[in-house]
């Protein structure tokens, strides 16, 4: 499955935020002394982009550090607002079970992600996007191609689905018929993609490029 079993995209936190609050979370941090927090918060699109492995991409990450603009990043998060520190509402059970779902994909454990994503559809709501996203990222790692496209598929129909949930699953979409060969299928659903404009996790650059060039499997290390 196009760079799943390399970057195990999931539902980032990051997505469930408005981009503006997002920042002033992250000035936040960095206000209370984790200096690194923008850092790493402006890299990881790149990283998550790029396929490689965090064993790979982590040292250069500590390379790009600039430290006029760690300090610059400080100076300017004692200016941005503060966020409000009122307690976020406690999450319903589907939350909950969605969380849970995305630990366990994240651990490698896709029995159980696969599990806890089932029950929110048979006990919950049959028709939860985030919930079909997840079971299609799990059907691209198990390189079932035909139910990966199904639940990629209904992510879309979803009227739960977000964009940020949406803009990936035509991106993966179209790197299943790259990998099977039907480019103009593949254009299409990049296309998709760029119109519904979303950027999470630089959505639209990839999506760019694969209107480029066709999408190809990386090969793992070690293999021939």
């Amino acid at each position: 499955m196009p760079n799943l079993e390399n970057v195990k995209e999931k539902l980032c936190p990051w997505d469930k935020v408005p981009e503006a609050q997002a920042q002033l979370a992250v000035d936040g941090y960095v206000r209370a002394g984790a200096l690194l927090t923008r850092h790493f918060f402006e890299i990881m699109p790149v990283f998550e982009s790029s396929g490689e492995g965090i064993k790979i991409a982590y040292p250069n990450m500590i390379k790009a550090i600039e430290m006029d603009r760690i300090q610059g990043a400080f100076q300017a998060s004692q200016k941005a607002p503060l966020v409000s520190t009122t307690p976020p509402p406690e999450p319903g059970d589907v939350e909950k079970s969605l969380r849970k779902a995305e630990v366990s994909l994240a651990r490698n454990d896709l029995q159980k992600a696969k599990e806890l994503y089932q029950s929110v559809l048979k006990e919950h709501d049959p028709d939860n996007g985030p919930a079909w996203y997840g079971l299609g990222m799990i059907a691209g790692l198990e390189n079932d191609r035909q139910s990966a496209r199904d639940f990629f598929q209904k992510a879309l129909q979803s009227p739960s689905s977000e964009n940020s949930t949406k803009v990936w699953a035509h991106i993966y979409l179209a790197r299943l018929h790259d990998i099977e060969g039907d480019r103009e299928e593949a254009l299409a659903e990049y296309q998709s993609a760029i119109r519904i404009g979303d950027n999470t996790r630089n959505a639209q650059d990839v999506a760019q490029k694969g209107l480029q060039e066709p999408f190809r499997m990386k090969k793992k290390t070690g293999s021939p």
